[in-house]
Parts: structure tokens; sequence; C-alpha cells
């Protein structure tokens, strides 16, 4: 039987979907009309990219019937969640000809799915966590030096005394500290 010039095909040649949702494919008659009694049926198929079948998304293989009064399919396709971390993955749904029927054409024929990953491994997570908290810890720590050191300058410039040197008194090798003793008693040489 011959038909007059009928072209059925997807309504879009590609779609995304995150992972472990579900995206609606349509098909239908996208040029000419079936008479009442003529039936076209094709099978809706799933064809592996670089997603895996059942790992990835749901095998889909069933037969559509288009009629007169059914000119239009739409199906629910599903993908897998898992926790595998992975880039972006794409399958592909097909429609085929069981038999070669004439004046019937498929185009678009394919549509592609693209499955939009969402897995982070915990080790990103506490990767990113470990950097962030190293990174503010290390701020912290030279925040405190520095407010340290600055204390230290102004405490002994106001105090005008030199911390760390002592003067030995006498001969007896008795040595006294002189962090109270004024700087200009310390190098007093009289």
């Amino acid at each position: 039987m011959s038909l007059p010039g009928i072209t059925i095909g997807f309504e879009n040649a590609t779609y995304s979907v995150e992972e472990g949702l579900a995206v609606e494919v349509c098909t239908h008659i996208l040029k000419g009309t079936l008479e009442l009694e003529v039936n076209v049926t094709l099978e809706l198929a799933s064809s592996i990219g670089t997603a895996k079948a059942s790992e990835d998304f749901d095998v889909v293989l069933e037969n559509l019937t288009f009629t007169a009064m059914e000119p239009r399919h739409c199906r629910n396709v599903t993908t897998v969640q898992d926790s595998v971390r992975e880039n972006n993955e794409y399958y592909s749904l097909r429609l085929n000809m069981s038999t070669r029927q004439r004046g019937v054409n498929l185009d678009p024929d394919t549509v592609f799915i693209t499955i939009l990953n969402d897995d982070v491994d915990g080790d990103d997570y506490g990767a990113v966590i470990g950097i962030i908290i190293g990174t503010m810890l290390g701020e912290i720590l030279l925040v405190v030096v520095i407010y340290l050191t600055i204390i230290r300058i102004v405490f002994y410039q106001k105090r005008g005394v030199s911390s760390k040197r002592s003067l030995e008194k006498g001969g007896g090798g008795e040595q006294i500290s002189t962090s109270h003793i004024p700087l200009e008693k310390v190098y007093h040489t009289e």
C-alpha cells in the first residue's frame, strides 16, 4: 500500500534530563494525514551511546501505531539514578519501520537524550572543605602572629625597654634581667 507523502518524526532532535528523572519524548505525523482505515506501526527503540542500558536509562522497545485518530505518541523516558561519578552521558531513541511502507518517511528518525550527571564524590566535598578550612586556619594564624608582633613592638616602644638583653654585673658572673630597665640605662656608660 502506498501512502501519499506521510512524514513521521520526533518533535525535537535533542533532550537533556537530570540523572534519575524522566523526559517526555513525543513523535507525531509532521507532514500529511492518514486516511481513517490506514495504520502505520513503527518501532521505538533505545540505543546505547555513552550511557549503558539498564544502568543509566530504562530500555525502550515498543510499537507505536499512528492513525488518523491518534497521530501523536508521547512517552516518558526514564533515566536511572546512581552514585557513580561520571561525565554527562547520552543515548538515543530511534524510530524504525519493521516493514518498509511506501510513502512513509521518518524524519527526524533519531533523538539524542543527554543525561546530566549530578553525582559528586564525597572525597570532592572533603577536599574542598579541607582546602577552605586549611586556608582559613592559615589566615587566622597569620593574623594572630601579626597581631602579637604589633602588640610586642608597641609595648616595648612605649616602655622603652629591651626585652632580651642582660648585663653582667661586676666580675662575679651574676646576670640580671633588663626587661624592666629603660633602654637609656642599659646603654648608658659612666
